[in-house]
């Protein structure tokens, strides 16, 4: 018999390999990293919305919060 419990469902990650959570952080990261390079190359401009497209696109209602029993 092995001294180790026997393990039931996923192992832990191998040493190296990333978690969901981490590729899903990198994934975030570059996105962001590449809008901001388009934005410091002019290739992208935020800007405020005038009152007239703020009246098409009115903000949407918040979903209510669920409530803890």
């Amino acid at each position: 018999m092995s001294d180790e419990p026997d393990r039931k469902g996923a192992s832990p990650p191998a040493k190296g390999s990333k978690t969901q959570k981490d590729r899903a952080d990198q994934k975030r990261q570059e996105k962001l990293d590449l809008i901001r390079d388009q934005l410091d190359s002019g290739q992208l401009k935020i800007r405020k919305m005038t009152p007239a497209e703020r009246k098409e696109n009115p903000p949407r209602p918040r979903p209510p919060k669920r409530q803890r029993p």
